[in-house]
């Protein structure tokens, strides 16, 4: 993690709402995150933040957060917190466990990054995401393009292709010892995308924002390009994205990922970094 700049890290699990000032219905909440799924993380369009001058205070309807502001000495500042040690569904925010196995077991040179995937049918007939990601039988794909479907696109064949290349038993048990190894006790893993097991009396990937909070600082620390390729803007163009937010000048997005099944409701953690903020 870089030590002359300020970073915002926010967790938010299962059914979250934003609305600084805005009331908008659950239903639409859920279609949001839904229409989510699959779009470049870029390309989200979140609630607007009015000028301080305002000083609103923000209405959240949610199960549980947690924001969190590191300086550049590591010092933690809580910014909003509730219900942050409570487990629930965490859906696609589950493909930053699996980049990260991904990159911890695949030494980052052009060989390995571009070695070739092809496509099983166990891995296509993953469900479908609703733009783009979803891959057919037989195609091949690099490995930093599979990396960049399902973080930026949240592609669960993509995710699936990617866990199959150590056999997808063995890359879960991967992802639950890496939990252990990381202190996240309260985090489980049963596959690699975050989609609702087919089996209804199974329990769904859960975790907790403070765990979530955990991971994200490590991947942010020792794989930035995780974060780097959640916000990949291949092959869409960017419209009305991030960079539409209104936001104060120095600060701007690192990345993070959004999620949505039905267990969980909707889903999402990011990370925004200050520039100017040194202390």
């Amino acid at each position: 993690m870089s030590k002359n700049l300020n970073f915002f890290l926010t967790a938010l699990v299962a059914t979250i709402f934003l609305g600084w000032g805005i009331n908008v219905s659950q239903e639409n909440l859920e279609d949001f995150f839904y229409a989510q799924i699959s779009q470049p993380f870029v390309e989200i369009s979140l609630v607007k933040i009015p000028p301080k001058s305002q000083k609103p205070k923000p209405e959240l309807q949610l199960e549980s957060a947690l924001s969190v502001k590191i300086n550049k000495f590591g010092k933690q500042k809580v910014l909003f917190r509730k219900d942050a040690v409570r487990s629930l569904p965490i859906a696609s925010l589950t493909k930053l466990m699996t980049g990260l196995i991904i990159l911890e077991n695949t030494p980052q040179d052009d060989f390995n990054f571009s070695r070739a995937i092809t496509i099983s049918k166990e891995a296509a007939n993953q469900n479908d995401v609703p733009v783009y990601g979803n891959l057919k039988q037989g195609e091949v794909f690099t490995v930093k393009k599979l990396l960049r479907l399902m973080l930026a696109y949240s592609s669960n064949d993509a995710s699936f292709a990617l866990s199959d290349i150590v056999d997808n038993k063995g890359f879960i048990e991967r992802m639950n010892q890496k939990a252990k190894d990381l202190g996240i006790e309260n985090t489980y893993f049963v596959n690699s995308s975050g989609l609702d097991p087919q089996d209804p009396k199974q329990i769904p990937n859960y975790s907790t924002s403070q765990d979530l909070m955990t991971l994200a600082k490590y991947i942010l620390e020792k794989y930035p390009l995780i974060f780097e390729l959640s916000l990949s803007q291949e092959p869409y163009p960017t419209q009305n994205g991030l960079s539409d937010l209104s936001l104060p000048e120095e600060q701007r997005f690192i990345g993070g990922k959004t999620g949505y099944t039905e267990k969980a409701g909707g889903c999402m953690l990011s990370i925004i970094q200050d520039e100017k903020q040194n202390h």
